[in-house]
């Protein structure tokens, strides 16, 4: 088959649905920071939302991305805002805004992963995705027991595993580098639109550690456990609603 047929098989498929469910893992390799985070994604057409994500070993509220419409909302992890106290803009509940907004937030915490997926759900989000950029047919590749298209992005390290049965997203790893300035020590994950590097530092042995994590490869990797469609009851979702500050202080829940 053709990569654009592939393409064209997975754009309509995703576009045509009338709900999407799934979660998986994913693990992110920053100037040798690594971490791994599970995550899961509920949507009903159209355009309602939840995605959200958390470490493995966090026992925590995990981070949130609501949309409705086209306005959306993040939540932050306290975990996320135990690492970031000197930022005062960052606040556990963010601000209701046109979807774009919250949905780069999220890429940027997620290092891009959100945009693997989200950008072919949600209408209008003004996200970039891999379906959008020149692509190249790679091999085929089993996933999960399945049969896939493995392409790959012409101009980037980044591939993806599509299902050859149904055109569903299985896999994706991204080895792009990203440039990362001087600044706060944050794990592994960006803050929002903004990209963070270790703390500016005079200590000679501290200066030579970074310059070897400068030149470190850079990983997203994200397997999809479960993936299913055209399944879900509006009362999945129904109380998924923005939310104030207060409101999530008292439930920190959407159920």
């Amino acid at each position: 088959m053709k990569v654009e047929d592939i393409v064209r098989g997975l754009r309509r498929h995703y576009e045509s649905i009338s709900s999407y469910e799934d979660n998986g893992i994913f693990k992110t390799v920053c100037m040798g920071w690594e971490s791994t985070y599970h995550f899961r994604t509920l949507f009903m057409r159209p355009n309602r939302l939840l995605f959200e994500w958390d470490k493995l070993d966090n026992q925590g509220d995990p981070c949130r991305l609501i949309v409705k419409g086209d306005k959306g909302q993040l939540f932050c992890s306290s975990a996320i805002l135990e690492h970031v106290r000197s930022m005062k803009q960052l606040t556990q509940v963010q601000d209701v805004r046109e979807i774009n907004m919250p949905m780069s937030g999220a890429a940027g915490w997620t290092q891009g992963m959100s945009d693997t997926v989200l950008p072919l759900l949600i209408a209008n989000s003004g996200r970039p995705c891999f379906a959008f950029n020149r692509l190249a047919f790679f091999k085929m590749e089993d996933v999960n027991g399945m049969p896939c298209y493995r392409l790959r992005e012409i101009y980037s390290p980044t591939h993806i595993w599509i299902a050859e049965h149904d055109f569903t997203i299985q896999k994706f790893v991204d080895e792009s580098s990203m440039p990362f300035p001087l600044g706060l020590v944050f794990d592994s994950a960006r803050i929002g639109l903004a990209t963070f590097g270790p703390r500016l530092t005079k200590d000679s042995n501290e200066a030579a550690e970074f310059a070897k994590l400068k030149d470190s490869p850079d990983l997203l990797e994200c397997t999809f456990t479960k993936v299913s469609y055209n399944h879900l009851a509006d009362s999945d979702l129904v109380s998924c609603a923005f939310k104030s500050q207060e409101e999530w202080a008292t439930s920190k829940s959407f159920k």
